[in-house]
C-alpha cells in the first residue's frame, strides 16, 4: 500500500521504516537542550557582478540572500550578524575576523 507523506510526491510502502528515519532526521537536527540545531553557511553563490544572491547552510540548504537575512534576525543561523549598510539596507556579515570571500562558490 502506498501512502503520501504531507504535500510531498514521496511514497513509501506500509512496511517500509520512513517514520523511523523522519525521527532519526529530526533527532540529528536538534541540540541537546530539545531545540532546534543551527545551522552554519558553508558556502556562497554571487551573480556576475560578485554580488551574494544566496548560501549553502550546513543543513545541505540552498538559500537566497533574504532568506539568509529572516533567518539571522530569528537566530536560526549562527556564525553571522545582521547589520545597516551605508545605504541603510539589511546586510549580512560574517564573525568578525572572517569574510565571505573565504568561503567556496556554490558553482
Amino acid at each position: 500500500m502506498k501512502k503520501s507523506i504531507g504535500s510531498t510526491r514521496c511514497f513509501f510502502d506500509a512496511n517500509d521504516h520512513l517514520p523511523s528515519l523522519l525521527f532519526m532526521q529530526f533527532r540529528n537536527n536538534t541540540n541537546k537542550k530539545g531545540g532546534m540545531a543551527l545551522e552554519t553557511i558553508t558556502a556562497v553563490h554571487r551573480n556576475h557582478f560578485g554580488d551574494i544572491i544566496s548560501f549553502v547552510t550546513s543543513g545541505g540548504r540552498v538559500i537566497s540572500y533574504r532568506k539568509a537575512l529572516y533567518e539571522a534576525e530569528n537566530g536560526h543561523i549562527q556564525g553571522v550578524q545582521t547589520t545597516l549598510d551605508t545605504d541603510g539596507n539589511m546586510a549580512l556579515m560574517p564573525e568578525p575576523d572572517q569574510s565571505f570571500d573565504q568561503y567556496p562558490n556554490l558553482f
